[in-house]
Protein backbone atom coordinates (compact mmCIF):
# COMPACT_ATOMS: atom_id res chain seq x y z
CA UNK A 1 0.00 0.00 0.00
CA UNK A 2 1.50 3.60 -0.87
CA UNK A 3 0.75 5.87 1.78
CA UNK A 4 0.27 9.91 0.90
CA UNK A 5 1.29 12.27 3.03
CA UNK A 6 -1.27 15.24 3.38
CA UNK A 7 0.36 18.46 2.71
CA UNK A 8 -1.44 22.00 3.23
CA UNK A 9 0.11 25.25 3.32
CA UNK A 10 -1.43 27.46 5.90
CA UNK A 11 -0.09 31.31 6.37
CA UNK A 12 3.33 30.31 4.83
CA UNK A 13 3.21 27.13 7.60
CA UNK A 14 3.67 23.96 6.35
CA UNK A 15 1.57 20.68 8.02
CA UNK A 16 1.34 17.05 7.79
CA UNK A 17 -0.31 13.85 8.65
CA UNK A 18 -1.15 11.58 7.22
CA UNK A 19 -5.22 10.75 9.00
CA UNK A 20 -7.35 12.11 12.08
CA UNK A 21 -9.39 10.05 14.00
CA UNK A 22 -11.32 10.32 17.22
CA UNK A 23 -10.16 9.07 20.65
CA UNK A 24 -12.34 7.15 22.98
CA UNK A 25 -12.72 10.38 24.65
CA UNK A 26 -14.22 12.46 21.67
CA UNK A 27 -10.82 14.78 20.97
CA UNK A 28 -9.68 14.64 17.43
CA UNK A 29 -6.03 13.46 16.97
CA UNK A 30 -3.54 13.22 14.54
CA UNK A 31 -1.31 9.60 13.21
CA UNK A 32 1.31 9.40 11.08
CA UNK A 33 1.79 5.35 9.64
CA UNK A 34 5.34 4.16 11.18
CA UNK A 35 6.88 0.54 11.10
CA UNK A 36 5.02 -1.50 13.38
CA UNK A 37 1.57 0.73 13.63
CA UNK A 38 0.37 4.12 14.12
CA UNK A 39 2.24 7.44 15.73
CA UNK A 40 0.60 9.93 17.48
CA UNK A 41 1.99 13.11 16.12
CA UNK A 42 1.94 16.92 16.38
CA UNK A 43 -0.52 18.30 13.16
CA UNK A 44 2.52 20.40 11.93
CA UNK A 45 5.34 19.60 9.49
CA UNK A 46 8.08 21.74 11.45
CA UNK A 47 9.76 19.59 14.57
CA UNK A 48 9.07 23.63 16.40
CA UNK A 49 5.71 24.11 18.12
CA UNK A 50 6.16 27.41 17.81
CA UNK A 51 2.94 28.14 15.42
CA UNK A 52 0.78 26.45 18.15
CA UNK A 53 -2.37 24.42 16.62
CA UNK A 54 -3.46 27.36 14.75
CA UNK A 55 -6.48 26.00 12.81
CA UNK A 56 -6.55 22.95 14.79
CA UNK A 57 -8.33 22.26 17.79
CA UNK A 58 -6.56 21.55 20.85
CA UNK A 59 -7.44 18.33 22.80
CA UNK A 60 -9.66 19.36 25.95
CA UNK A 61 -10.16 17.35 28.87
CA UNK A 62 -9.39 13.93 30.30
CA UNK A 63 -7.68 12.48 26.86
CA UNK A 64 -7.84 8.49 26.40
CA UNK A 65 -5.86 7.74 24.01
CA UNK A 66 -6.86 5.01 21.55
CA UNK A 67 -5.14 1.38 21.29
CA UNK A 68 -5.65 1.04 17.45
CA UNK A 69 -6.91 2.78 14.76
CA UNK A 70 -8.29 2.82 11.46
CA UNK A 71 -7.55 4.31 7.80
CA UNK A 72 -7.81 3.29 4.69
CA UNK A 73 -9.61 0.38 5.30
CA UNK A 74 -6.59 -0.89 7.66
CA UNK A 75 -6.27 -0.65 11.46
CA UNK A 76 -3.18 0.13 13.33
CA UNK A 77 -1.67 -0.87 16.69
CA UNK A 78 -1.12 2.87 18.17
CA UNK A 79 2.92 2.46 18.88
CA UNK A 80 4.31 5.51 19.94
CA UNK A 81 3.53 9.19 20.93
CA UNK A 82 5.85 11.56 18.54
CA UNK A 83 8.02 14.51 19.16
CA UNK A 84 5.65 17.73 20.16
CA UNK A 85 2.29 15.71 19.78
CA UNK A 86 0.14 17.60 22.12
CA UNK A 87 2.75 20.02 23.04
CA UNK A 88 0.88 23.01 24.58
CA UNK A 89 -2.41 21.33 25.10
CA UNK A 90 -3.20 23.56 28.07
CA UNK A 91 -6.78 22.36 28.27
CA UNK A 92 -5.86 18.84 29.18
CA UNK A 93 -7.01 17.80 32.53
CA UNK A 94 -5.85 13.61 32.32
CA UNK A 95 -4.31 11.58 29.74
CA UNK A 96 -3.95 7.93 29.27
CA UNK A 97 -1.41 6.13 27.54
CA UNK A 98 -2.52 3.18 25.86
CA UNK A 99 -0.59 -0.50 26.37
CA UNK A 100 1.33 -0.93 23.49
CA UNK A 101 2.96 2.26 23.04
CA UNK A 102 6.96 1.93 23.67
CA UNK A 103 8.39 5.76 22.95
CA UNK A 104 7.28 8.98 23.85
CA UNK A 105 8.92 12.06 22.29
CA UNK A 106 10.51 15.12 23.11
CA UNK A 107 8.37 17.28 24.70
CA UNK A 108 5.68 15.07 24.00
CA UNK A 109 3.31 16.71 26.60
CA UNK A 110 5.06 19.73 27.66
CA UNK A 111 3.30 22.64 28.89
CA UNK A 112 -0.07 20.90 29.24
CA UNK A 113 -0.46 23.33 32.38
CA UNK A 114 -3.78 22.13 33.35
CA UNK A 115 -2.77 18.29 33.15
CA UNK A 116 -3.23 16.34 36.55
CA UNK A 117 -3.31 13.28 36.07
CA UNK A 118 -0.91 11.12 33.50
CA UNK A 119 -1.16 7.47 33.06
CA UNK A 120 1.63 5.26 31.08
CA UNK A 121 1.56 1.80 30.15
CA UNK A 122 3.53 -0.92 31.03
CA UNK A 123 5.09 -1.65 27.33
CA UNK A 124 6.88 2.21 27.43
CA UNK A 125 10.61 1.85 27.05
CA UNK A 126 11.57 4.84 26.50
CA UNK A 127 10.75 9.13 27.30
CA UNK A 128 12.45 11.75 25.69
CA UNK A 129 13.59 14.70 26.81
CA UNK A 130 11.03 17.29 27.97
CA UNK A 131 7.90 15.17 27.41
CA UNK A 132 6.37 16.62 30.96
CA UNK A 133 8.06 19.40 31.08
CA UNK A 134 6.65 22.36 32.45
CA UNK A 135 2.53 20.58 33.38
CA UNK A 136 2.49 22.58 36.30
CA UNK A 137 -0.24 21.15 37.21
CA UNK A 138 0.61 17.78 37.36
CA UNK A 139 -0.45 16.01 40.71
CA UNK A 140 -0.33 11.91 40.19
CA UNK A 141 1.80 9.93 37.32
CA UNK A 142 0.59 6.43 36.99
CA UNK A 143 3.55 4.05 36.13
CA UNK A 144 2.64 0.56 34.99
CA UNK A 145 6.19 -0.11 33.80
CA UNK A 146 8.02 -3.07 36.56
CA UNK A 147 11.22 -1.05 35.65
CA UNK A 148 11.75 3.10 35.11
CA UNK A 149 11.91 3.42 31.00
CA UNK A 150 15.30 5.26 29.73
CA UNK A 151 14.59 8.85 30.25
CA UNK A 152 15.94 11.98 28.12
CA UNK A 153 17.22 14.91 29.21
CA UNK A 154 14.96 17.18 31.33
CA UNK A 155 11.97 15.11 31.44
CA UNK A 156 10.17 16.62 34.14
CA UNK A 157 11.73 20.15 33.91
CA UNK A 158 10.07 22.91 35.99
CA UNK A 159 7.43 20.81 36.71
CA UNK A 160 6.87 20.06 40.35
CA UNK A 161 7.39 16.78 40.85
CA UNK A 162 8.47 17.40 44.59
CA UNK A 163 4.55 18.02 45.32
CA UNK A 164 3.29 15.23 43.08
CA UNK A 165 2.10 11.70 43.55
CA UNK A 166 4.15 8.30 41.66
CA UNK A 167 2.09 5.31 41.64
CA UNK A 168 4.02 2.34 40.70
CA UNK A 169 3.14 -1.23 40.12
CA UNK A 170 3.04 -3.95 43.24
CA UNK A 171 7.38 -4.86 43.41
CA UNK A 172 8.59 -1.77 41.76
CA UNK A 173 8.71 0.15 44.63
CA UNK A 174 12.57 0.16 44.72
CA UNK A 175 13.66 0.43 41.36
CA UNK A 176 11.85 3.57 41.05
CA UNK A 177 13.05 4.95 44.73
CA UNK A 178 16.52 3.69 43.70
CA UNK A 179 16.78 5.81 40.36
CA UNK A 180 16.82 9.89 39.79
CA UNK A 181 14.45 11.76 38.77
CA UNK A 182 11.97 9.72 40.52
CA UNK A 183 13.02 9.38 44.17
CA UNK A 184 12.51 13.24 43.71
CA UNK A 185 8.73 12.70 43.68
CA UNK A 186 6.85 13.64 46.69
CA UNK A 187 5.39 10.84 47.41
CA UNK A 188 5.55 6.80 45.95
CA UNK A 189 2.17 4.48 46.05
CA UNK A 190 1.30 1.48 45.05
CA UNK A 191 -2.09 0.53 43.68
CA UNK A 192 -4.01 -2.18 45.42
CA UNK A 193 -1.39 -5.42 45.84
CA UNK A 194 -3.77 -7.86 47.89
CA UNK A 195 -7.19 -7.70 49.33
CA UNK A 196 -9.04 -10.10 51.89
CA UNK A 197 -12.28 -11.37 51.50
CA UNK A 198 -14.44 -12.13 54.25
CA UNK A 199 -17.00 -14.17 53.34
CA UNK A 200 -20.07 -14.96 55.85
CA UNK A 201 -23.61 -16.45 56.06
CA UNK A 202 -26.47 -14.15 57.39
CA UNK A 203 -27.65 -17.09 60.04
CA UNK A 204 -24.56 -20.21 60.95
CA UNK A 205 -27.39 -22.31 62.13
CA UNK A 206 -28.38 -22.67 57.88
CA UNK A 207 -24.56 -23.55 57.37
CA UNK A 208 -21.20 -22.04 56.04
CA UNK A 209 -19.84 -20.24 52.96
CA UNK A 210 -15.85 -20.36 52.16
CA UNK A 211 -13.39 -18.81 50.13
CA UNK A 212 -12.16 -15.67 53.18
CA UNK A 213 -8.85 -14.84 53.25
CA UNK A 214 -6.27 -12.78 51.65
CA UNK A 215 -5.02 -12.80 47.75
CA UNK A 216 -3.20 -10.76 45.58
CA UNK A 217 -4.96 -8.17 43.39
CA UNK A 218 -6.46 -9.27 40.11
CA UNK A 219 -7.14 -12.88 40.55
CA UNK A 220 -10.27 -14.73 40.89
CA UNK A 221 -11.71 -16.39 44.15
CA UNK A 222 -14.31 -18.84 44.16
CA UNK A 223 -16.89 -18.21 47.10
CA UNK A 224 -19.31 -21.34 47.95
CA UNK A 225 -22.26 -21.32 50.36
CA UNK A 226 -23.31 -24.55 51.55
CA UNK A 227 -26.65 -25.17 53.42
CA UNK A 228 -26.93 -27.13 56.42
CA UNK A 229 -29.75 -30.29 56.03
CA UNK A 230 -33.11 -28.51 55.92
CA UNK A 231 -31.75 -25.47 54.42
CA UNK A 232 -30.95 -23.70 51.07
CA UNK A 233 -28.92 -21.21 49.64
CA UNK A 234 -31.13 -18.13 48.31
CA UNK A 235 -28.17 -15.67 47.19
CA UNK A 236 -25.54 -13.33 48.09
CA UNK A 237 -26.41 -10.09 49.50
CA UNK A 238 -25.13 -8.37 46.73
CA UNK A 239 -27.76 -10.16 44.38
CA UNK A 240 -25.78 -12.19 42.88
CA UNK A 241 -27.82 -15.99 42.80
CA UNK A 242 -24.52 -18.29 41.46
CA UNK A 243 -23.35 -21.00 43.97
CA UNK A 244 -20.31 -21.36 43.66
CA UNK A 245 -19.22 -17.69 42.46
CA UNK A 246 -16.08 -16.56 41.19
CA UNK A 247 -14.95 -12.61 42.32
CA UNK A 248 -12.05 -10.75 41.28
CA UNK A 249 -10.01 -9.18 44.06
CA UNK A 250 -9.99 -5.73 44.13
CA UNK A 251 -9.06 -5.05 47.60
CA UNK A 252 -10.83 -5.91 51.09
CA UNK A 253 -13.82 -7.01 50.37
CA UNK A 254 -17.18 -8.68 52.19
CA UNK A 255 -20.09 -11.13 50.62
CA UNK A 256 -22.60 -12.53 52.89
CA UNK A 257 -24.41 -15.56 51.87
CA UNK A 258 -28.05 -16.00 52.07
CA UNK A 259 -28.90 -19.12 54.03
CA UNK A 260 -32.80 -19.90 54.97
CA UNK A 261 -34.48 -22.54 56.89
CA UNK A 262 -37.26 -24.55 55.06
CA UNK A 263 -40.91 -24.32 57.01
CA UNK A 264 -43.83 -24.70 55.65
CA UNK A 265 -44.93 -21.60 54.02
CA UNK A 266 -42.79 -19.31 55.66
CA UNK A 267 -38.63 -18.98 55.85
CA UNK A 268 -37.55 -18.68 59.57
CA UNK A 269 -34.32 -16.06 59.95
CA UNK A 270 -32.67 -15.29 63.57
CA UNK A 271 -35.26 -14.05 65.22
CA UNK A 272 -38.12 -12.66 62.79
CA UNK A 273 -40.56 -14.25 59.90
CA UNK A 274 -40.25 -13.06 56.50
CA UNK A 275 -42.38 -13.52 53.18
CA UNK A 276 -42.70 -16.59 51.78
CA UNK A 277 -40.09 -17.44 49.16
CA UNK A 278 -40.54 -18.12 45.47
CA UNK A 279 -38.90 -19.69 42.27
CA UNK A 280 -38.14 -17.60 39.33
CA UNK A 281 -37.12 -19.43 36.18
CA UNK A 282 -35.80 -17.37 33.87
CA UNK A 283 -35.23 -19.85 30.47
CA UNK A 284 -34.14 -19.69 26.32
CA UNK A 285 -36.39 -21.22 24.04
CA UNK A 286 -32.75 -22.13 22.25
CA UNK A 287 -29.69 -22.27 24.31
CA UNK A 288 -27.44 -22.01 21.07
CA UNK A 289 -29.08 -18.99 19.76
CA UNK A 290 -28.65 -17.13 23.57
CA UNK A 291 -29.75 -17.29 27.18
CA UNK A 292 -32.34 -15.86 30.23
CA UNK A 293 -30.69 -13.88 32.61
CA UNK A 294 -32.39 -13.33 36.38
CA UNK A 295 -33.20 -16.96 37.86
CA UNK A 296 -33.34 -16.29 41.72
CA UNK A 297 -35.09 -17.39 44.84
CA UNK A 298 -36.72 -14.16 46.21
CA UNK A 299 -39.47 -12.99 48.56
CA UNK A 300 -42.96 -12.83 46.79
CA UNK A 301 -43.84 -9.57 45.94
CA UNK A 302 -40.44 -9.12 45.01
CA UNK A 303 -39.81 -6.58 41.82
CA UNK A 304 -36.89 -8.33 39.74
CA UNK A 305 -34.83 -7.18 36.55
CA UNK A 306 -34.80 -10.03 33.90
CA UNK A 307 -33.01 -9.82 30.23
CA UNK A 308 -32.04 -11.60 27.65
CA UNK A 309 -28.62 -12.23 26.51
CA UNK A 310 -27.72 -13.42 22.32
CA UNK A 311 -25.06 -14.79 21.45
CA UNK A 312 -23.47 -13.69 18.38
CA UNK A 313 -24.70 -13.61 15.46
CA UNK A 314 -28.10 -13.55 16.97
CA UNK A 315 -30.76 -11.40 18.63
CA UNK A 316 -33.31 -10.91 21.31
CA UNK A 317 -37.16 -11.31 19.68
CA UNK A 318 -39.35 -11.17 22.36
CA UNK A 319 -40.67 -13.16 25.39
CA UNK A 320 -43.19 -16.21 25.14
CA UNK A 321 -45.04 -13.95 27.27
CA UNK A 322 -45.57 -11.53 24.60
CA UNK A 323 -43.71 -9.15 25.79
CA UNK A 324 -40.86 -6.66 24.74
CA UNK A 325 -39.02 -4.97 26.49
CA UNK A 326 -35.62 -6.38 27.02
CA UNK A 327 -34.71 -5.79 29.89
CA UNK A 328 -38.17 -5.98 31.46
CA UNK A 329 -39.17 -5.67 35.24
CA UNK A 330 -41.66 -8.46 36.96
CA UNK A 331 -42.91 -8.64 40.18
CA UNK A 332 -42.63 -12.27 41.82
CA UNK A 333 -46.26 -12.96 42.67
CA UNK A 334 -45.07 -16.97 43.04
CA UNK A 335 -43.30 -19.35 41.39
CA UNK A 336 -42.84 -18.27 37.81
CA UNK A 337 -40.97 -18.96 34.67
CA UNK A 338 -40.40 -16.60 31.78
CA UNK A 339 -39.17 -17.87 28.69
CA UNK A 340 -37.16 -15.76 25.94
CA UNK A 341 -36.88 -15.92 22.31
CA UNK A 342 -33.98 -15.30 19.70
CA UNK A 343 -34.05 -15.42 16.12
CA UNK A 344 -30.52 -15.13 13.92
CA UNK A 345 -29.51 -11.71 13.63
CA UNK A 346 -30.70 -9.94 10.03
CA UNK A 347 -27.47 -8.45 9.09
CA UNK A 348 -23.93 -9.77 10.59
CA UNK A 349 -22.67 -7.26 13.08
CA UNK A 350 -19.30 -6.17 13.19
CA UNK A 351 -16.84 -8.00 14.88
CA UNK A 352 -16.54 -6.96 18.96
CA UNK A 353 -13.47 -4.96 20.17
CA UNK A 354 -12.71 -7.43 22.13
CA UNK A 355 -10.98 -11.03 22.51
CA UNK A 356 -11.69 -14.42 24.98
CA UNK A 357 -9.14 -17.37 24.92
CA UNK A 358 -9.63 -19.98 27.72
CA UNK A 359 -7.24 -22.16 29.00
CA UNK A 360 -8.54 -24.93 31.16
CA UNK A 361 -10.62 -22.93 33.67
CA UNK A 362 -9.38 -19.68 33.20
CA UNK A 363 -10.46 -17.65 30.82
CA UNK A 364 -8.52 -14.52 29.91
CA UNK A 365 -10.61 -11.73 28.15
CA UNK A 366 -8.99 -8.75 26.51
CA UNK A 367 -10.68 -5.49 26.00
CA UNK A 368 -10.42 -1.53 26.91
CA UNK A 369 -9.32 -0.45 29.89
CA UNK A 370 -13.01 0.02 32.23
CA UNK A 371 -15.61 -2.10 30.33
CA UNK A 372 -17.89 -4.12 31.90
CA UNK A 373 -17.02 -7.77 32.03
CA UNK A 374 -19.59 -10.13 32.72
CA UNK A 375 -19.32 -14.32 33.19
CA UNK A 376 -22.54 -16.28 33.16
CA UNK A 377 -23.01 -19.73 33.76
CA UNK A 378 -25.15 -22.05 30.94
CA UNK A 379 -28.11 -21.24 32.76
CA UNK A 380 -27.56 -17.76 32.83
CA UNK A 381 -26.40 -17.27 36.38
CA UNK A 382 -24.22 -14.11 36.55
CA UNK A 383 -20.96 -16.38 37.71
CA UNK A 384 -18.05 -12.94 38.06
CA UNK A 385 -18.54 -9.37 37.48
CA UNK A 386 -16.16 -6.44 36.86
CA UNK A 387 -15.30 -3.74 35.98
CA UNK A 388 -11.67 -4.42 34.15
CA UNK A 389 -8.57 -2.80 35.73
CA UNK A 390 -5.89 -3.36 32.97
CA UNK A 391 -6.33 -4.24 28.86
CA UNK A 392 -6.51 -8.28 29.99
CA UNK A 393 -8.52 -9.59 32.33
CA UNK A 394 -7.82 -13.20 33.74
CA UNK A 395 -11.15 -15.50 35.58
CA UNK A 396 -10.82 -18.66 37.20
CA UNK A 397 -13.98 -20.47 36.78
CA UNK A 398 -14.90 -22.93 39.78
CA UNK A 399 -15.90 -25.94 37.41
CA UNK A 400 -15.60 -27.51 33.50
CA UNK A 401 -18.68 -26.34 31.41
CA UNK A 402 -19.84 -23.84 29.17
CA UNK A 403 -19.88 -20.11 30.37
CA UNK A 404 -21.02 -16.99 28.32
CA UNK A 405 -18.79 -13.64 28.20
CA UNK A 406 -20.16 -10.39 27.82
CA UNK A 407 -17.81 -7.37 27.55
CA UNK A 408 -20.39 -4.02 28.03
CA UNK A 409 -23.39 -4.40 26.16
CA UNK A 410 -22.21 -6.37 23.29
CA UNK A 411 -23.70 -9.73 22.20
CA UNK A 412 -21.79 -12.76 24.50
CA UNK A 413 -19.16 -15.49 23.43
CA UNK A 414 -19.64 -18.61 24.10
CA UNK A 415 -16.43 -20.64 26.21
CA UNK A 416 -15.79 -24.41 26.99
CA UNK A 417 -13.59 -24.57 30.30
CA UNK A 418 -12.13 -27.96 30.71
CA UNK A 419 -10.30 -29.13 33.96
Amino acid sequence: MVLTCLIVLWSGAAWAYHFSAAAPTGQTLYYNVVDGGAELVFPHETSLPAYGWTSFTKPMGALTVPDTVEWGGERYAVVSIGHHALYGCNGLSSLTVPEGVTRIGASAFATCSQLATVTLPSTLDTLWGGALKECSSLRRLVMRCQQPPYLGALVFDMTPIDSCVLEVPCGAESAYAAASPWNGFGQMVNPVCEGTLTVSVNDALCGYATGSGTYAAGIGVQLTAVPAEGCFFACWDDGVEANPRVVLVEGDAAYRAMLFAMRHDTVWLTDSVVATMARLSVLSADETFGIGVGSAVLPVGSEVEVCALPLEGHRFAGWADGAEENPRRVTLTGDMTLTVLFDMADVQSAEADWQVEVNGLTVSVSCPRGSRLNVYDAAGRLMFSTSTQSDRTHVQLPAGGVYLVQVDESTAKKVVAAR
